[in-house]
């Protein structure tokens, strides 16, 4: 790999060669997440100074990256809100920052003699994927007077001065303006036609948080309203969103029930919610503690179906609880499916080993009639996500991961494509092709 001072010694002028090797890598929604200590050759050199190129019909052209910076203790620095910081290397790639791209940007591999004009040196990325061998490339390079980045901006954030947050992403759009106290109490999401596209239909009343407690002789019943969140700092780059939360709910005699450092990464695609929980109680060994997350669908979402990974036959989301509904595996989801014309939402569960509990168990209610208060529209439509058993849950900190896709074009059975980004992920090796 070339040295740091390399980067700098030659400069190469573009051409018009032809590719070496065409894309064949099917793989569009994919993070690629490569950390500095990866990328040795450019630790120390000024962020700024490097670009990220893929060759796309013989042009070699700027694409969405972003370089995310963490300090010497490995937290993050964040750019907007309370705590803004900079790292200590002033602005020079470190061993603990991270290059981030989509998949679906690199391009056709090419020689050293296809690099934009102006270029001193760098390096390819080549991916491949573990299941079938398609690759692609994208090219990082350093630059003295680098060229104006790729204009395209797939995911940001914007919050007022009520609290009010929306995401604005190139696949959906999701806010919380029905309840403003808490951040993540979506209320608004809506998958959009086409990218970018202004408008949509929203599919979802409300995420649903419902927590049972038992300590010693008090017994306790929560709901998403009692949550306290707030967006605290983000990270808003082209790519993906970081933003940290301050999330708590009062529990009982001056005791709280903290999500301290709760971070959610927002995506063009949708967003992954690993959030931490410090239980400070032992709770009662008596079954009746537990905590359901759900999403309760919008009415009026004919045609729409509902199946998961112990449920692989599709069920009707239309209000009513016919046989098939009433005999759908309850076991604990690992990945859950609400689909239809509007646009399809896919959420992967996972949850701490300590959490693996018997008792665990699918959530699923399609009951128009049936209230799940609180709420903004009456009953549940599809109201799907999972429950976890509490009882007897020793004093301490676990965490729950969901990662949640908004979809359009989406066909019953491609849930396979998504799940592989997590269980087959991309292989990245780094290279310099030839000249």
């Amino acid at each position: 790999m070339l040295s740091t001072v390399a980067l700098f010694a030659s400069v190469v002028v573009a051409s018009s060669t032809a590719p070496l090797t065409l894309r064949s890598l099917d793989r569009q929604m994919d993070p690629v997440v490569l950390t500095g200590d990866q990328l040795e050759s450019v630790v120390g050199v000024q962020a700024q100074q490097l670009r990220l190129f893929a060759s796309r019909g013989g042009r070699m052209e700027p694409i969405p990256y972003q370089i995310d910076e963490r300090d010497a203790q490995g937290n993050w620095c964040w750019q907007e809100g309370e705590g803004v910081t900079q790292d200590e290397d002033e602005g020079r790639v470190d061993a603990n920052d991270e290059l981030v791209f989509l998949a679906g940007d690199a391009g056709d591999r090419v020689a050293r003699a296809a690099w934009p004009e102006g270029n001193g040196g760098g390096f390819e990325i080549e991916l491949t994927d573990p299941q079938n061998g398609t690759k692609a490339w994208a090219y990082l390079l350093a630059f003295r007077n680098p060229p104006e980045p790729s204009p395209v901006d797939y995911v940001r954030g914007v919050v007022d001065d009520n609290n009010n947050y929306a995401v604005e992403a190139r696949d959906y759009h999701l806010d919380n303006d029905l309840f403003p106290p808490n951040a993540f109490r979506a209320s608004n999401m809506f998958v959009r036609p086409e990218p970018f596209a202004k408008t949509g239909h929203n599919i979802l009343d409300s995420t649903k948080i419902r927590i049972q407690l038992g300590y010693k002789f008090i017994k306790l019943t929560k709901d998403e309203t009692q949550f306290q969140t707030k967006l605290v700092s983000q990270i808003d780059g082209p790519v993906r969103m970081i933003v940290k939360n301050d999330m708590k709910m009062y529990l009982f005699l001056g005791i709280w029930l903290p999500s301290p450092n709760s971070v959610a990464y927002m995506y063009p695609w949708g967003f992954s919610v690993p959030n931490l929980v410090e239980l400070p109680v032992t709770l009662n060994d008596d079954g009746k503690s537990n905590f359901r997350v759900s999403m309760d669908a919008q009415p009026g979402l004919e045609g729409y179906q509902f199946y998961s990974d112990r449920n692989l036959s599709p069920v009707a989301v239309d209000g009513r609880m016919d046989e098939a509904e009433r005999n759908l595996d309850t076991g604990f989801p690992r990945w859950i499916v609400i689909t239809g014309d509007k646009g399809t939402r896919i959420v992967i569960i996972e949850i701490d080993p300590l959490l693996q509990r018997e008792g665990n168990e699918l959530y699923y209610l399609d009951d128009s009639t049936l209230s799940d208060e609180p709420e903004f529209q009456p009953g549940q439509m599809g109201n799907a996500g999972f429950r976890v058993n509490l009882s007897g849950l020793k004093k301490g900190k676990y965490t729950i991961k969901q990662t949640t896709f908004l979809l359009r074009d989406f066909k019953v059975g491609d849930h396979g494509r998504y799940l592989r980004i997590s269980d087959a992920p991309l292989g990245v090796e780094l290279k310099m092709p030839p000249s």
